[in-house]
């Protein structure tokens, strides 16, 4: 059963959609805010499907540029990352090689995004998430 992601707004609504009928309503998904794991949906098609809620400020740009990571405080050592997602509150990226991040880390990353002038972001970030696949993803100290 294929899981769907759903952004959840300032007011812990989020919209639904059947992936099957298409039918779609917004409902009030704060019980579920402290959950990380996805919830089960049944639509009034009667067809079940997964649903993982997106608690964040802003809604994430996918992307897909190379960077480099070092966990802090004040490490010299910067380990490569692929950055595959971002937004003005955080960023989401690959490790390349195995990692000894946890909740709560501080880290500061650096790249170059993928605008037209390629401009160089270097940030601090607190790691929120670790996924499968050494998915690490972040909160920016300072969103500017």
């Amino acid at each position: 059963m294929e899981t769907l992601e759903v952004h959840v707004d300032k007011d812990d609504m989020a919209l639904l959609e059947c992936p099957y009928c298409r039918a779609s309503r917004f409902v009030n998904v704060a019980r579920f805010r402290n959950r990380e794991d996805p919830v089960k949906a049944r639509c009034i098609c009667r067809k079940a499907f997964r649903v993982a809620f997106e608690w964040r400020g802003a809604r994430r740009k996918d992307t897909y540029v190379e960077g480099y990571y070092s966990k802090l405080p004040a490490r010299k050592e910067w380990n490569r990352m692929l950055v595959k997602d971002i937004s003005t509150t955080g960023i989401g990226f690959t490790t390349l090689t195995t990692h000894s991040l946890r909740k709560g880390d501080k880290v500061k990353v650096k790249f170059a995004k993928d605008d037209r002038r390629h401009s160089e972001v270097e940030k601090t970030a607190i790691v929120r998430r670790l996924v499968k696949n050494n998915y690490v993803g972040c909160e920016f100290g300072d969103p500017a």
